[in-house]
């Protein structure tokens, strides 16, 4: 604890040009001019290698995606990476990391089919939760313009209830339209819930009136005796 103490000095006092009168001080090379925060260059020196902030932070994000992988069945672990990945990224300091990180444009890119945990929580506002948290990243000045290309990913689902729609009213009851019913509703809530931008809200609202519109007031008119289908709609 002395030694960090002593190097906090000696960055803080490198910044404002004091000469040092710390007790502890002593020279500490080149390695604390650095860019990166106090705290990451203080880790550099301690781990005697360069500790990036960038680096540090999207790797403890890949790790939670992965836990939501692996912890898929566990409803408890989910909700627990999902707190995590919504401090991480509405904190201040992680969040504006996390805009331009190519993990950042990796999971924006990346299919919901490919998120197990999603699957196994049809009915969970878990998914809602999830999808906010998308869209905080999706939402802000750098990545806005992956808007279109991010909703594209629910083209194929709406596709699938509109062959169900042209198909007969006992195919659009079936439990695998149901689920996929609550699931798109559930994960454009989330969506929507985040787009306090006019532009943001206008981009979701225009690609979903009117057609999607309409499928989703025939899926009413077949499930209005199920509170589980009409109140995610």
């Amino acid at each position: 604890s002395t030694e960090l103490r002593r190097l906090s000095f000696e960055i803080e006092r490198q910044k404002t040009g004091r000469a040092s009168t710390h007790p502890f001080s002593r020279s500490t090379g080149s390695s604390l001019q650095s860019s990166e925060p106090v705290m990451f260059q203080v880790l550099s020196t301690l781990c005697n290698r360069p500790v990036r902030q960038e680096d540090t932070i999207s790797r403890f994000f890949c790790k939670v995606i992965e836990s939501l992988s692996f912890w898929s069945t566990d409803q408890r672990a989910v909700a627990k990476c999902l707190r995590t990945l919504d401090s991480l990224v509405c904190g201040k300091a992680t969040e504006r990391t996390l805009r331009e990180a190519k993990v950042t444009q990796a999971l924006l890119s990346r299919q919901a089919s490919t998120f197990e945990f999603l699957s196994r929580l049809p009915h969970s506002k878990l998914r809602s939760q999830f999808y906010a948290i998308l869209g905080r990243l999706l939402f802000c000045r750098e990545n806005r313009k992956h808007t279109s290309a991010f909703l594209q990913q629910f083209e194929s689902q709406f596709e699938d209830l509109n062959r169900a729609v042209f198909a007969n009213a006992q195919h659009l009851r079936s439990e695998r339209i149901q689920l996929k019913v609550v699931g798109i509703c559930r994960d454009l809530t989330g969506i929507l819930d985040v787009a306090e931008q006019k532009e943001d809200f206008e981009a979701v609202f225009s690609w979903l009136y009117p057609n999607k519109f309409e499928l989703l007031l025939r899926v009413l008119e077949t499930w209005w005796d199920d509170g589980k289908v009409c109140n995610p709609v």
